[in-house]
């Protein structure tokens, strides 16, 4: 009985180290676990890449903004500039002209009202009627 139990034994050994008890990962961990490391490595490149979109849109707006500003101050500086200068040239003068200027009368009223057909380069016809484009030289009659 007692070699027995030892054959028992050392075939149950035998069993156990052919059943390969490893701390190895099945090749489906080591799968699982290498696409996770590249989703992550993906992950990490997609978000560099749209953060520098990002800072690339920002930096432009930025730089407009800025661009637009500048106009603005170098436009009042302008006006300003402008300014000083035309008030610059103007001195009060002491010496006033004496002489005295008249208007011409008005013309007299003939009683009948003016209108836009009177006028020089008017055709004269009724002011009910208007100008037509034909009317002009060169125009198709």
């Amino acid at each position: 009985m007692k070699k027995h139990a030892l054959l028992l034994i050392a075939g149950s050994v035998m069993l156990m180290t052919a059943c390969n008890n490893s701390t190895e990962q099945k090749p489906a961990e080591n799968v699982d676990s290498l696409a996770n490391v590249k989703a992550e490595q993906m992950k990490a490149e997609m978000a560099a890449k749209n953060d520098s979109v990002i800072n690339a849109m920002a930096k432009a707006k930025a730089d407009s903004t800025e661009a637009a500003m500048k106009k603005e101050e170098e436009m009042k500086k302008e006006e300003e500039a402008k300014k000083a200068s035309h008030t610059k040239g103007h001195t009060k003068d002491t010496k006033k002209d004496t002489k005295k200027t008249t208007a011409a009368p008005a013309p007299a009223s003939t009683g009948t009202p003016k209108t836009v057909n009177d006028r020089p380069g008017g055709n004269g016809k009724e002011a009910a009627t208007p100008k037509s484009v034909n009317d002009r030289p060169g125009g198709n009659k």
